[in-house]
């Protein structure tokens, strides 16, 4: 469907180095350029572009299925009497372009690593730039802000020259070229401008098997920002503004800025004392595993096209943002009778001003974050030379924090794992709809022979 480029240069390069000669600590460097793969998916809504993508529907026909066109304007359009398609008003189209620059991304990342006993340290620095993001941000047939006063366009009197409801007669081929601009309406290209960001600190420790256990634990303390996140398929804009995609310059859907594991498996060991005692409370095997993170972005948007721009039809107006009432107390949570489920307080937000943007940026917003504990504890009985009896049990979420779903998709729509509505006239917005799991208990026995 579009030219690739069998020539793009991805070299690697890595260099390890032994300060001091011993074996126990290493410093590695490395760096590499590669090239993304495109979905096939991406512009399959190129096939429902008008005029082959035209439908025509009548809803609740006069007539039934006897006379479906009863009524209908002109009649039955069939058969069309020699015309190729029928005509277009307004016709929605996707663009791709044919010689799209491939996106590809440009890694390095600094390690050093001090073994010291039977205990491994190291500290890292990974980063990466992605060039030539592709994103639904080439909207090429906005409509124009003429104001809010009475205007006359193309020979039409309004008495307010911007409102929905001529969004049409103000798109920019329509302005050019009455008579010809009539048949389109959005016309949203793929732009293969947009560039992503990603810096990251990784801290670890690993203690390998013995002294009967092991452990592990990693932090990571990273930002990722991006002109735009990619939504999978061409389809609607994605940008807030017409042509100017590095207003929505902020943080990447999956930026996680802090993240927290650990892990450890210990196995008990009674060599004194009563030797029943010691068979009792031996070989004993505990794992814990805890993980912590901070909460995912939530992009904000008004649910209006407040703008009058046309691309917001796809609610991609941000509000604006009042940062006195950020922190003020929530009305909603603290009436003394209704549960305390809204993260975020509604009065925080107004939606932008008509033919304005909002201030509030792309993905500033935070969710709430997640802790969880885990634990497994098992133990393993000989029976005999060929059978082994483990019981075990694994607890879930030991201490049964309420982990609260609370991203939002590239989309603003609601999944399984996105259950905060981000609109804020929705009923919902805002408000804690759903959790993860709670406190699970499971228990199991496995015969090894």
């Amino acid at each position: 469907m579009w030219n690739g480029k069998k020539m793009n240069f991805a070299p690697r390069i890595g260099i390890v180095w032994n300060p001091h000669g011993d074996g126990r600590d290493t410093l590695r460097i490395g760096g590499g350029i590669l090239y993304d793969v495109a979905e096939t998916w991406y512009n399959e809504r190129e096939t429902t572009n008008a005029p082959v993508g035209t439908s025509l529907e009548v809803v609740n026909p006069a007539g039934g299925l006897t006379n479906p066109w009863l009524n209908y304007p002109g009649g039955n359009p069939f058969p069309q009497g020699g015309k190729a398609y029928f005509p277009v008003t307004g016709g929605t189209y996707v663009n791709m372009p044919i010689n799209p620059k491939p996106t590809y991304v440009a890694s390095w990342n600094v390690t050093y690593q001090r073994q010291i006993g039977t205990w491994m340290a190291s500290v890292s620095y990974l980063g990466n730039k992605t060039t030539h993001l592709w994103s639904n941000g080439g909207e090429i047939n906005p409509a124009t802000f003429l104001g809010l006063n009475p205007c006359t366009i193309n020979g039409v009197k309004y008495t307010v020259c911007s409102t929905t409801s001529n969004t049409q007669q103000r798109r920019r081929l329509f302005l050019a070229n009455p008579a010809l601009g009539i048949a389109y309406a959005s016309i949203n290209t793929s732009d293969d401008g947009a560039v992503a960001h990603y810096n990251g600190l990784l801290l670890s420790v690993q203690h390998r098997l013995s002294n009967s256990f092991t452990f592990n634990a990693n932090y990571t303390d990273s930002v990722c920002i991006s002109d735009a996140d990619f939504g999978a398929a061409l389809a609607a804009s994605s940008n807030s503004q017409p042509f100017n995609r590095h207003a929505d310059w902020g943080p990447c859907v999956f930026d996680t800025r802090h993240n927290f594991n650990t892990s450890l498996v210990a196995t008990s060991s009674m060599k004194r004392g009563n030797r029943f005692v010691n068979r009792l409370l031996s070989d004993w095997q505990i794992a814990p595993l805890v993980h912590v993170a901070s909460g995912q972005p939530l992009n904000i948007i008004t649910g209006a096209d407040n703008s009058l721009t046309s691309i917001n039809t796809s609610n991609n107006d941000r509000p604006d943002i009042v940062l006195s009432n950020v922190f003020a107390t929530n009305p909603v949570c603290n009436n003394g009778a209704t549960p305390c489920v809204q993260y975020l307080n509604k009065g925080a937000f107004i939606p932008n001003p008509l033919g304005t943007y909002g201030n509030l940026g792309r993905n500033t917003i935070r969710g709430p974050g997640n802790v969880n504990v885990d634990i497994a504890l098992s133990r393993l009985f000989p029976i005999t030379e060929r059978f082994r009896l483990q019981a075990r049990m694994d607890t879930f979420n030991v201490f049964n924090h309420a982990n609260f779903v609370g991203a939002i998709s590239p989309a603003g729509t609601v999944s399984a794992y996105s259950t905060f509505s981000n609109n804020l006239t929705a009923a919902t917005f805002g408000r804690v709809q759903a959790a993860f799991d709670p406190r699970i208990l499971q228990f199991a026995m496995k015969l090894f022979f």
